[in-house]
């Protein structure tokens, strides 16, 4: 297992007794309901629109995304 779910999986089995974080550094995390909803959204959008690319993001993080701009 990989990410905060394995992270906490060892530590239930007490396999990692500490770990050195910094506390400066922010997870970017998505909740699997959010992306489902994403999804089901852009599906839908897709649907009722037939012209063109369009690309769809989800963040968490609120700073700005470089080298993406909007049309």
């Amino acid at each position: 297992m990989y990410g905060p779910t394995g992270f906490v999986r060892s530590l239930l089995l007490g396999v990692v007794r500490f770990q050195h974080c910094n506390g400066n550094y922010k997870a970017n995390i998505v909740p699997v309901d959010f992306t489902v909803n994403a999804l089901i959204a852009s599906a839908w959008d897709v649907h009722n629109q037939h012209n063109g690319y369009i690309i769809y993001i989800i963040v968490t993080i609120k700073k700005k995304i470089s080298g993406i701009t909007s049309t």
